[in-house]
């Protein structure tokens, strides 16, 4: 799924899922473009937990190629808003990460942990 020159959905809904990886797009660098400027705009409903945007350099990523590029606030408490995440690397694909291991115990959901409604990549 290319990202190239518009806006993308790199993660849906979460609902009841405690962890979660959305899916991978390619970035600038896959594309020849250089200037590497992103936004991800994340939307959350009484979410607690942290979304982890994640960059890779490889033309054909594995788990160990990815590194993270930007992390949200830790939401230790129910938080509800759409905020946006900047980005800007020559990255040849992204991905976000949901991580809620410090939430409760780290895999049993609770509705009151909430949910990402969305998460849209602009590049």
């Amino acid at each position: 799924m290319p990202a190239n020159e518009r806006s993308v959905n790199i993660l849906s809904s979460t609902g009841s899922v405690m962890n979660t990886t959305g899916n991978e797009v390619r970035y600038d660098s896959w594309y020849g473009y250089t200037d590497g400027f992103g936004t991800i705009s994340a939307t959350y409903d009484n979410y607690q937990g942290k979304l982890i945007a994640e960059a890779s350099l490889s033309l054909d990523p594995t788990n160990s190629d990815w590194f993270e590029v930007t992390e949200s606030a830790n939401y230790s408490s129910s938080f509800s808003g759409t905020v946006a995440y900047n980005i800007q690397g020559n990255f040849t694909f992204i991905r976000v990460r949901m991580d809620r291991t410090s939430v409760g115990d780290g895999s049993t959901y609770d509705p009151s942990y909430g949910q990402i409604s969305k998460v849209i990549l602009s590049t």
